[in-house]
């Protein structure tokens, strides 16, 4: 019996444990935003810029994969194999590029650098979207058994504290506004899924194993 899960997962059999599939999750996560109300932007956040003037009251982020840590890219290109000389670069380049994005676009430096995370280059940042599609499409890039997440994150003390960019401003980016997406900025908390960072934030990680339903 065990060989036969190992081969129908394609995981090993001790871990498999009961979780909601990723259709039953979204299934939840669809009522639930649904009896939400958006909220009216605080700060300088965007307001006059974004395309509709209000953040969702909750973001979503997607991981394929039972990650113990949730890290930004900086934060993991700072724990690698990589010599200081090359970090150095990478942040000479982060800092070119962020100005030049601030003189063509008239943006903010955290602006500029939720554009750099959301086109993969290492920030402090980290992807989010207001569409809950796009959370799970990025959640289910796993074979039938496999492990992954959906997180819900609430904006408001995010929008309190300038902590939260809205990518789907302007007509210089397509894929951010296709994909909903927002950047969150992440110094304060190394790592998302860490108590700190759930405490301060509210985050409610839910775990899901994909199903051949999931998988159709």
């Amino acid at each position: 019996r065990g060989r036969e899960l190992k081969m129908h997962f394609a995981i090993p059999p001790r871990a498999i444990r009961r979780l909601p599939s990723l259709a039953e999750r979204f299934a939840d996560l669809k009522q639930r935003a649904g009896s939400e109300r958006p909220l009216s932007y605080g700060r300088d956040l965007l307001a006059a810029s974004s395309p509709t003037s209000q953040t969702p009251a909750f973001l979503y982020r997607g991981e394929s994969g039972a990650y113990p840590k949730t890290q930004t890219s900086m934060a993991r290109a700072l724990n690698s194999t990589l010599p200081p000389v090359a970090i150095a670069d990478l942040q000479r380049l982060s800092d070119r590029i962020v100005r030049a994005l601030q003189r063509k676009f008239n943006l903010s430096a955290d602006q500029a650098l939720g554009f750099l995370q959301h086109y993969g280059f290492p920030t402090e940042f980290l992807d989010a979207t207001s569409d809950l599609l796009v959370a799970a499409s990025f959640a289910c890039s796993l074979r039938v058994g496999e492990e992954g997440a959906l997180c819900i994150i609430p904006t408001r003390q995010l929008v309190e504290r300038g902590e939260l960019m809205d990518l789907r401003i302007g007509n210089f980016a397509k894929r951010p506004r296709l994909q909903s997406a927002f950047a969150i900025r992440c110094e304060k908390y190394p790592d998302m899924k860490g108590a700190k960072a759930i405490s301060a934030l509210k985050l409610d990680w839910l775990p899901f194993r994909l199903t051949h339903e999931d998988a159709a």
